[in-house]
């Protein structure tokens, strides 16, 4: 009669690892010729009798009484029940609770369908932990031995990543990329949708010495070597407004708050040249080979990346210009301004193609999608607006902010739009139809930043406080709390692989992080003031 009762119990017994049970009640020693049971699972030939009563059970055993002790574990009322674990109920069993002041229960034909369930996810667990291997990763250009490491097929390739670079002692100052045959592995995939296993004898790992740009309200930025330490530091006198660095990473333009920009080379330090125009705000095209930015006299303007020569000067605006930004493709500008509009320009030519108009208040930021045929707006009036690129007409109102909108960017898929508001809170709203499908609120009613991760399943918070947050962008479950800064984190801003966290304190320091624990990795110091940016550029 307690047949099928031990046999349900056994496999949550076993989880538990508080049983190590044979046929019967009878612990299971085995001899040396057969299995033996590992502390706290079954013996294989118990897993196969409990698979067997559970799938058909005996008629005499349909109707069966579950043991006292059993139903106490399992989430009955004894004292001890609290330390074993999570509770499961007699509802969960498919018992009746109300038959018996002692709780003897009788279970009913479900419970073996829940027991079945329970047995595939105890042996579902054994199987991941027993199908785990050793994965070899050699270097992609020299073929010598990088490091070899334990890996699951659950896991994602950023773990797997991670273990690599803890393994070789280089994690937190390099950027790593695996790479199976002509294929670079995306980090958010697990190991085995990889197509990772024991068989794979050429994974390669392609290494990425990181550097770190910081600005601070002290006149310099540092560029830091995050491998060896060394830094180059670039003054300018006065207090640092922006700064940025090609991509490629080989030139560094830096603006004063009076107004100065100056390019730089970013791995000497040498100073190349100081723009005759004044520039407040800036962005680089996709190429690096020029940058368009905007000062005081309502008008933008496109320079050579190399020399520091205006190309174009982009007119129409009729007040302050808050933002400028290039197209994907590189071949188009948009510009925010305070006159309420946004306007988009041929970076060649200088020539205005759009209007966008509609914005009750300033407009304070545009962004691109990544196909370049959406704009998003971010407006004082409380708003975000996309338009469509090629006509300049207004398809969605973004509206759900109680306060000034002052930041908007795409999803990396271009599918979702992330907003940050001065009421505290940062939205994300779905392209196709304009529903806000996420609200993440700020600490101390503030966000300070709040960016995608570059495989858009992240979203990192930098909101009114000393920690910063890593979110999950569809749930909004916190993934990660980053908690060491001693004032108020001003931005965060993730590495071009997603695995690290680079943050700008008003505690004057720059600290990187593991975006998968949190773990604070270095703290970068130096600077006589709070550090405004920082920025992760893989060399």
């Amino acid at each position: 009669q307690g047949h099928l009762g031990a046999a349900c119990a056994m496999p949550f017994l076993s989880s538990l690892g508080l049983c190590s049970m044979g046929s019967g009640s009878q612990e299971a020693t085995g001899d040396a010729g057969g299995d033996r049971a590992l502390p706290g699972r079954c013996a294989p030939q118990d897993l196969a009798a409990v698979r067997a009563d559970v799938e058909d059970p005996p008629e005499a055993t349909r109707d069966i009484h579950l043991p006292k002790a059993v139903d106490e574990h399992l989430g009955g009322s004894s004292p001890s029940s609290a330390k074993l674990g999570p509770r499961r109920t007699l509802q969960t069993l498919g018992a009746d609770p109300d038959r018996g002041a002692d709780r003897d229960a009788i279970a009913k034909p479900g419970a073996a369908l829940d027991a079945k369930s329970k047995l595939i996810e105890v042996e579902s667990a054994e199987l991941q932990e027993d199908r785990s291997f050793s994965l070899a990763v050699q270097q992609a250009v020299s073929g010598a031995a990088l490091a070899t490491v334990q890996v699951r097929p659950a896991e994602t390739v950023a773990q797997v990543v991670e273990k690599v670079l803890r393994e070789i002692r280089e994690v937190g100052v390099v950027a790593l990329q695996l790479v199976l045959g002509d294929r670079v592995l995306d980090p958010s995939l697990t190991v085995e949708e990889a197509g990772l296993d024991a068989s794979c004898a050429e994974v390669c790992g392609v290494l990425r010495p990181l550097r770190c740009l910081t600005a601070s309200l002290d006149g310099t930025a540092r560029i830091r070597l995050l491998q060896s330490g060394v830094q180059l530091m670039v003054e300018l006198g006065a207090r640092v407004w922006s700064s940025a660095i090609a991509p490629g990473g080989s030139t560094l333009l830096m603006v004063s708050t009076n107004g100065e920009g100056s390019l730089w080379c970013a791995e000497t330090g040498v100073h190349l040249v100081t723009l005759r125009e004044r520039i407040l705000n800036c962005a680089f095209s996709p190429d690096g080979a020029q940058f368009a930015g905007a000062a005081d006299d309502f008008n933008a303007r496109v320079w050579c990346a190399e020399t520091g020569r205006c190309l174009q000067t982009l007119t129409g605006h009729t007040d302050d210009i808050k933002a400028t930004t290039f197209s994907p493709d590189g071949k188009l500008v948009a510009t925010a301004s305070s006159d309420g509009s946004a306007l988009i320009f041929q970076a060649a030519s200088g020539r205005r193609v759009r209007t966008l108009a509609g914005h009750g208040d300033v407009v304070m930021s545009v962004a691109f999608s990544p196909d370049g045929r959406y704009v998003a707006t971010a407006s004082m009036d409380s708003t975000a607006r996309l338009w469509r690129t090629t006509v300049g007409e207004c398809v969605r109102t973004l509206s759900g902010h109680t306060k000034a909108v002052d930041a908007v960017q795409f999803s990396p898929d271009g599918q979702r739009v992330l907003t940050t508001s001065f009421d505290g809170t940062a939205r994300v709203w779905r392209v196709c139809d304009g529903e806000c499908v996420l609200t993440l609120a700020g600490d101390n009613s503030v966000v300070k930043s709040a960016a995608f991760s570059p495989d858009g399943t992240g979203i990192i918070v930098a909101a009114g406080s000393e920690r910063i947050r890593l979110f999950d962008s569809t749930t909004g479950d916190c993934r990660v709390e980053m908690v060491g800064h001693e004032d108020w984190v001003r931005m965060a801003t993730f590495s071009p692989d997603g695995m690290l966290v680079a943050s700008a304190s008003y505690d004057g320091t720059s600290r990187i992080w593991s975006a998968l624990t949190g773990e604070c990795l270095q703290v970068l110091g130096g600077h006589a003031g709070a550090v405004i940016s920082a920025e992760l550029i893989a060399s």
